[in-house]
C-alpha cells in the first residue's frame, strides 16, 4: 500500500512562524534532489522539515530484490545530496507514514526535540575511520593490541562523540567519529596517528551525514 516514505528530518532556515506547516516542493526550493519516483518535498513544522516522497510501496518493492537495492542506494543519494545544503538527521530506509496528517501529527508532537537535536549537529558531520591491523608475527599481537586501546583512548579525548564498530571475522574494526564538517586538519591528524600506532593501518573517509548520531 502506498505511503509517506520518510528521508530524513533536517533544520530549515527563517522564520518558525511562516514555515508551520508549510509543504515545500520544487517551486519553493528548486535544489531538491529528485527522489526514487519524483521530486523530494519538505514537510515543516517550525523550523523543523520531514525530507518525503509520496506514493511509495515498499512492502511491493520488497518483493523484488534489483527494485530493492535501487530504494537503498537511492535512500543514501538524496540524504547525500540534502546534506550539501542542511544540517539532516538521516532516518534508516524503510521509514514512512500512513498519511500525510499522520507525518503532521507526529511532527507537531515532536518538533521541539528534533529541533534540539539538528541544532546540535549544526556544521557537523560524520567520518569513518577503518583501522585495520596489519599482518604481524605472532609475538606482535600483544603489542598491536595494546595500540589499538590507546587509538581507541585518543579518539575519544579528541571528538565530539565516537562509536565503534567491531567485525566479528577479523581483527579490523571502524570507528564514526562526530566532529566539524570542515575539519581541515584531520586527516594530518590521521596522519600523526599512523605514525604513532605503525601496526595498524589506518584510513579516513570523507564527510558524510550523521547516520551514526542521529538517535
Amino acid at each position: 500500500m502506498p505511503a509517506i516514505y520518510l528521508y530524513a528530518f533536517c533544520l530549515l532556515p527563517g522564520d518558525d512562524a511562516a514555515l508551520d506547516g508549510a509543504v515545500l516542493g520544487n517551486s519553493d526550493l528548486d535544489w531538491l534532489p529528485p527522489g526514487l519516483y519524483q521530486t523530494v518535498r519538505l514537510v515543516s513544522q517550525g523550523r523543523v522539515g520531514a525530507v518525503i516522497e509520496a506514493d511509495i510501496d515498499l512492502t511491493a518493492m520488497q518483493q523484488d530484490d534489483a527494485q530493492l537495492v535501487t530504494a537503498v542506494v537511492n535512500h543514501d543519494r538524496v540524504i547525500c545530496d540534502l546534506f550539501e545544503t542542511l544540517t539532516l538527521l538521516p532516518l534508516r530506509f524503510g521509514t514512512q507514514f500512513v498519511s500525510e496528517a499522520a507525518l503532521r501529527s507526529h511532527l507537531q508532537s515532536h518538533a521541539t526535540d528534533y529541533q534540539a537535536r539538528l541544532q546540535s549537529l549544526v556544521g557537523k558531520a560524520e567520518y569513518c575511520l577503518k583501522l585495520a591491523p596489519l599482518v604481524l608475527p605472532t609475538d606482535q599481537a600483544a603489542p598491536a593490541e595494546q595500540q589499538l586501546t590507546q587509538l581507541q583512548d585518543a579518539l575519544r579525548q579528541t571528538f565530539l562523540a565516537v562509536q565503534f564498530e567491531s567485525s566479528s571475522e577479523t581483527s579490523a574494526c571502524r570507528a564514526y567519529l562526530l566532529t566539524e564538517q570542515s575539519s581541515a586538519g584531520l586527516q594530518q591528524t590521521v596522519e600523526a596517528w599512523q605514525v604513532t600506532y605503525p601496526l595498524w593501518d589506518i584510513s579516513l573517509s570523507e564527510a558524510r551525514p550523521p547516520y551514526h548520531f542521529a538517535n
